[in-house]
């Protein structure tokens, strides 16, 4: 897996497409995410969401990050919209790979449009190392997404330890009437610690009119999905 995704990096086959996250008054975009994809043949790529869960390496992870960032970062000099990157915590734990991330935001000066999405799990775990290395960020405007809240247990003081601006919520909790009986109480409970600490709520995976319908009503600030947008070239 390592040697595959190096080779891709080498052979520059590591391309980008983008989602939107709208907000829900007025569907304008809020931001786009990017997405890594690795270019196989002409015409096909697939997805690095799966590949990059496993990779440990954090000189890979900063390389792919750097090439990622990069990209992104040419994509919406031109733009007015902000845009987000999944950040693995072992590109902050390798000191090489924060720092040449660190140094691209500060020498841009795009650190108020760069936001970094994380998994709360793998982060917490490492959170002395880490919180210094969030607050050098913030300090440049950067924001931080915690990914996939809601579909397990709801540690809402790790939200604070991490400085977290953003609350993506799991999409399981909008999409049937089973789910509903109990995710209009969980997603209540993150509207309400989200608003109490002026941090921003997102639905995730919004796929249908019955999905859009049940965030919007449960007071969700923005979403994202396929029923919303599909990620693209941009």
């Amino acid at each position: 897996m390592l040697t595959n995704i190096n080779n891709a990096l080498l052979s520059k086959n590591i391309t980008c497409e983008y989602q939107a996250v709208i907000q829900c008054g007025d569907r304008r975009s809020y931001y786009y995410e990017a997405l890594a994809r690795q270019r196989i043949g002409f015409e096909k790529s697939e997805t690095l969401f799966n590949a990059i869960k496993w990779i440990t390496n954090g000189k890979i992870l900063g390389h792919l990050t750097q090439s990622i960032f990069w990209q992104t970062y040419k994509t919406f000099a031109h733009r007015e919209e902000d845009f987000a990157l999944n950040i693995p915590v072992h590109v902050f734990l390798d000191k090489y790979s924060y720092h040449s991330i660190e140094s691209m935001i500060r020498n841009m000066d795009i650190g108020k449009r760069v936001i970094f999405e994380i998994v709360i799990e793998e982060w917490i775990e490492h959170l002395a190392l880490i919180s210094p290395l969030i607050q050098k960020l913030k300090e440049y405007g950067v924001r931080f997404a915690v990914d996939g809240f809601g579909s397990g247990k709801m540690m809402f003081h790790d939200l604070k330890l991490l400085h977290i601006d953003i609350i993506k919520v799991e999409g399981i909790l909008f999409k049937s009437w089973i789910e509903l009986q109990w995710g209009e109480t969980v997603v209540g409970q993150i509207v309400e610690f989200a608003r109490m600490h002026n941090m921003t709520t997102i639905a995730k995976e919004i796929d249908s009119p019955f999905a859009y319908q049940k965030a919007y009503q449960m007071g969700m600030d923005c979403m994202q999905g396929f029923y919303i947008h599909r990620p693209c070239d941009l």
